[in-house]
């Protein structure tokens, strides 16, 4: 996170942030898989050092380095079975669309800024040829019969 996110130049242009809290996870601290979604120092206890840098990451560190449009934020609520498609579906899908249309816009935003950067009448004209090129190389077929007599 530290040299992806937080150090780099351009953060805002090739980073995106998923933050998931979990409102209720403390009450469920004795669930079997609860240790998988939040730092413990022994098998009921939080880990409150990790729980500090954790949210001073959250809550400090990635806006200030991030801006707001590129950090999706979501909670949800524990079940037995940590985050499950059956009890998350909503959760799922928000997070799958909002992780999908952010792609595609940074996808988007980034073709655009090297065709704009890059682009002049020559190379474009050149482009356009290789294009001609390739469309005649596929329509081509070989006539090597008559020639060879």
């Amino acid at each position: 996170i530290i040299n992806g996110v937080l150090s780099a130049k351009d953060a805002n242009e090739r980073t995106l942030c998923f933050l998931r809290e979990i409102v209720d996870i403390r009450d469920h601290l004795s669930d079997e898989k609860a240790s998988k979604y939040i730092d413990m120092s022994s098998s009921t206890d939080i880990d409150h050092e990790a729980e500090k840098l954790l949210n001073r990451l959250r809550t400090t560190r990635i806006p200030t380095a991030l801006q707001s449009s590129n950090i999706f934020q979501y909670q949800v609520h524990w079940s037995s079975n940590g985050i499950t498609r059956q009890n998350h579906v909503e959760y799922l899908e928000k997070f799958n669309n909002d992780f999908y249309q952010a792609m595609q816009n940074q996808i988007d935003k980034c073709v655009q800024s090297r065709f704009t950067h890059d682009s002049n009448s020559l190379q474009h004209e050149v482009l356009e040829h290789a294009i001609q090129c390739k469309t005649y190389v596929t329509k081509f077929y070989g006539r090597t019969d008559v020639l060879s007599k």
